[in-house]
């Protein structure tokens, strides 16, 4: 198995070689997830607040004896709007931050290997990259996080639809529980599709300028 496979260690081994020569050249690259991290933990931490105050402007079905959580009475409440755009903007934000962070390192890692590789001697890598991303394609990755945030919304709305139709009891019907959990795996198998496609299409922004489309 390993001699069919010597060549593909060989290219593995190269892989790690250059990608150990990257980081030695460009440390800084490291504490670009760390950084992300941190501004993503901080936002979604002042959204679930935001969220939280919204939610409370609904409708609670009054708890019986023994429940310990009450519950919304109907998710297609009128003053729940507000919540759904808020939510829709959150995930928005926090696919556009990633995506940031992807073009990012992308683009340092083109910077680095176009200038001559191990013997490159670059000013500031990811401060540019940085700076490239805001400046020149902020409109690319904000469309690819569109899409993104799209389909993560439609995986929100089928689990309403599904917590709806359990206090319906509308879950007792299987033709119903069949399709909301295709529905459900084929939102899934979309989300993970269009990932894909985002980070392929931000790795070839880094690289050759063009645009999402293109």
């Amino acid at each position: 198995m390993m001699i069919c496979c010597c060549n593909r260690i060989r290219l593995a081994v190269a892989v790690c070689k250059v990608a150990g020569q990257f980081i030695v050249r460009c440390c800084q690259v490291m504490f670009v997830p760390i950084i992300l991290a941190i501004i993503l933990i901080g936002m979604w931490g002042a959204c679930l607040l935001c969220i939280i105050y919204l939610l409370s402007s609904t409708y609670f079905y009054v708890a019986a004896s023994g429940d310990m959580f009450t519950s919304v009475q109907d998710y297609a409440e009128p003053s729940l709007l507000r919540l759904y755009y808020f939510i829709f903007g959150t995930l928005w934000s926090s696919a556009l931050i990633q995506a940031i962070g992807t073009f990012t390192i992308a683009s340092t890692v083109c910077m680095w290997y176009y200038n001559h590789g191990a013997n490159a001697e670059l000013d500031s890598p990811v401060s540019r990259s940085a700076r490239m991303a805001f400046r020149y394609h902020f409109g690319s990755l904000a469309f690819g996080s569109f899409i993104l945030a799209v389909v993560q919304f439609l995986q929100m709305v089928v689990e309403l639809a599904k917590k709806q139709a359990e206090q319906s009891g509308m879950d007792q019907n299987k033709c119903f529980e069949y399709a909301i959990n295709c529905l459900r795996c084929c939102l899934a198998c979309v989300e993970r599709i269009v990932q894909f496609i985002n980070d392929t299409a931000y790795i070839q922004i880094a690289l050759r300028g063009k645009n999402f489309c293109m």
